[in-house]
């Protein structure tokens, strides 16, 4: 009895704590008071299904028998406590850095790169596995104790079948229950409760058969190129992750970061955009709205192959396609990004990819590997080239070598121990760190330009040097990319080297989808109808562009040029296709105000305001105008 008093007991402390922590999660991350109920409704579902099965075994005879039942069954209170534990720590983690919930997304992406990110982080695996399986064991052990030779919860037979029966029943419908907590709850339960979030795949796994273009369609546009008229360059664009163009010496930063694009600049080989913005704060969704022109919501993201590409075209035309990139590609093989660009790159370098033999290993993050990539690109033969390369010096997991150290105090290693207590103390060393790797880009890309020249591939060339996003720096309290649409997440630069000399006539405001055509007004070849995006040679202009996370409804911006002024329009919502006028709204004038102080929605004028909220709801498809 006292055995079945104790077990009992361990269910009411884990639901104590499970209760506790969900109350702290709400009032700390300013959810809905609802989530404290939907979470203790799912945990006391958890644990209940835990005890029918577990009460249901140990009143078998089969378990009396079977030592190896014995030792199983406190595997499911082990499983099950540790897991909650993991996902309640792991949560306050996440919501302190990035103010988003742990999903098994970036569970698998921390899995298959688990030997780059933690080698750059300086956090050792055994550090983190270490507690979760104490914990596990601890609890192991303790379920054991109040099991193992335990008496049957139910002592007469016939009243033992019939109960038994009606667990299983009961197990079956909470099971049912929990399926639809898990799966089809709102928007804000599965971006808000721990559980739910953790395991609501189809928010993040949305194939879209509406979006994209048919192969009749695609055919019907190759077919309409006059390939004797084509202007035929080489074609470079070159990738710098998490490049936010604050901190570039030519967007007007106090330090000399990149003397050698500096020196090309100076020299006038570099034409740039001054305002230049990726569609949105992440690699898969910066990568595809280059390569198709499109904004993020009119392009699937898991199926990009259904676009009309720029290496499509280009291969079309008969270039030889290289994709080299210094990061681990295969890692986001579940995200998209390499199916993005998989197909019709007759090269394709990244960290998986094996070295000769007797050479050193390269691993991901490290830019010697993007070289060693140019290096095995064939020397010119006439035929043009289309060559994407992706440098990851600049990303805070990018490796670091010690030379470019010349900003200091710095950080041999990506510390994170202040960010995962949602607290940046050493902003100094983080800043010199994130310099010292634009430092280390701009030397490799010097590199890169010199083993192109050599290979005969500079001559006739035009070269696009760009971000995928930008990165946060402890602004606002935020590090690194992919959870909010701030200027520093999504404002890039955009510089291109012509070996002909280029006059831009866009060299205002433009954005991540302006890329593709201009390459294609270059090469004198119309872009498809359904592209988006206009060339930065032509004498139309964008006068806005709209902006949102990958994953995540919640964050969407509009930027806004109108009566030279720059504006940005910003919306926090959970509600899909309809306009909520009394969701969260912010406008900034980024000329004056780059880093978004200075929130204007009640300064300027009721028709300015309006006329940006007509024009996010037009971009944006919304279907329904609440008040204006």
């Amino acid at each position: 009895m006292l055995k079945n008093k104790l077990l009992i007991g361990t269910y009411f402390i884990r639901f104590t704590l499970s209760l506790v922590f969900i109350v702290y999660f709400v009032l700390k991350f300013g959810h809905s008071v609802f989530f404290i109920f939907l979470h203790s409704l799912i945990i006391f579902l958890l644990l209940l299904g835990e005890f029918l099965i577990i009460s249901g075994l140990i009143s078998t005879n089969l378990y009396r028998r079977k030592i190896i039942l014995k030792l199983f069954v406190p595997i499911i209170p082990g499983l099950l406590f540790t897991f909650l534990i993991f996902l309640y720590v792991s949560n306050t983690v996440m919501n302190n850095l990035w103010s988003e919930n742990l999903h098994i997304d970036y569970l698998i992406y921390l899995a298959l790169d688990f030997k780059d990110f933690y080698a750059n982080t300086g956090i050792k695996p055994l550090w983190v596995l270490s507690p979760f399986f104490i914990l596990f064991f601890a609890t192991y052990s303790a379920s054991l104790f109040l099991t193992r030779n335990h008496a049957p919860f139910f002592k007469n037979s016939l009243y033992k079948k019939r109960k038994t029966l009606a667990l299983c029943f009961l197990s079956l419908i909470l099971a049912s229950v929990s399926t639809f907590l898990f799966f089809w709850p709102s928007e804000d339960a599965k971006s808000a409760d721990p559980i739910i979030s953790f395991f609501s795949m189809e928010k993040y796994l949305q194939k879209s058969d509406s979006l994209g273009i048919s192969s009749s369609i695609k055919t019907e546009y190759f077919d309409s190129i006059d390939y004797k008229n084509v202007n035929k360059k080489n074609i470079i664009i070159i990738f710098i992750d998490s490049a936010r163009a604050a901190n570039f010496s030519m967007y007007g930063y106090k330090r000399d970061t990149t003397p050698f694009l500096n020196s090309l600049y100076k020299d006038g080989k570099l034409a740039k955009v001054d305002y230049f913005f990726s569609t949105c704060p992440e690699s898969v969704c910066g990568a595809i709205s280059v390569f198709s022109s499109k904004s993020r919501k009119n392009f699937d993201i898991y199926n990009a192959s259904n676009e009309i590409l720029l290496q499509n075209i280009l291969h079309k035309l008969g270039y030889k396609n290289y994709f080299i990139s210094s990061c681990n590609q295969g890692a986001s093989k579940w995200k998209g990004l390499k199916q993005s660009y998989a197909e019709d790159f007759d090269l394709l370098i990244d960290s998986n990819t094996e070295t000769k033999k007797g050479e050193v290993k390269l691993e991901g993050g490290d830019d010697k590997l993007a070289l060693f990539g140019v290096n095995q690109i064939p020397d010119s033969d006439g035929s043009p080239i289309f060559t994407t390369l992706w440098l990851f010096s600049a990303h805070h997991n990018g490796k670091k070598e010690k030379e470019f150290y010349i900003f200091n105090p710095t950080e041999e290693i990506n510390n994170i121990k202040d960010y995962i207590a949602g607290k940046i103390k050493n902003t100094e060393a983080l800043v010199n760190r994130y310099d010292n790797g634009l430092v280390q880009t701009d030397y490799y890309i010097s590199q890169i330009f010199e083993v192109l020249k050599k290979k005969g591939h500079l001559d006739n060339s035009l070269v696009f040097i760009t971000g995928d996003h930008g990165d946060a720096l402890g602004e606002d309290g935020y590090y690194g990319h992919g959870f909010h649409l701030t200027n520093n997440q999504i404002r890039i630069p955009l510089l291109i080297y012509s070996s002909d000399g280029l006059e831009l006539k866009n060299s205002d405001f433009a954005s991540q989808i302006d890329i593709s055509p201009t390459i294609l007004d270059v090469l004198n070849i119309n872009p498809p109808k359904q592209w988006e995006g206009l060339s930065l040679l032509g004498s139309s202009k964008e006068t806005s562009n709209i902006h949102e996370l990958v994953f995540s409804k919640k964050e969407k911006a509009l930027i806004m040029k109108k009566n030279d002024k720059l504006y940005k329009y910003f919306y926090v919502s959970n509600k899909e296709g309809l306009f909520d006028d009394s969701a969260e709204q912010r406008i900034y004038e980024l000329y004056s105000d780059p880093y978004e102080q200075n929130n204007i929605i009640n300064s300027i004028s009721k028709d300015l305001k309006n006329e940006l909220k007509r024009e996010f709801i037009e971009k944006f498809d919304f279907a329904e105008i609440i008040s204006l």
